[in-house]
């Protein structure tokens, strides 16, 4: 019963630290980007 309560909790941090990571390199993608455009 622990397992089957920490498996879904590890792949759903998983999945939000990927999402973050995603949403932050966008950032930084559009962030450079901009700045190559206004310099």
């Amino acid at each position: 019963m622990h397992q089957a309560l920490s498996q879904p909790s590890v792949s759903f941090r998983i999945l939000t630290l990927s999402r973050i990571g995603q949403t932050f390199s966008l950032c930084r993608t559009s962030q450079t980007s901009t700045i190559h455009f206004f310099y």
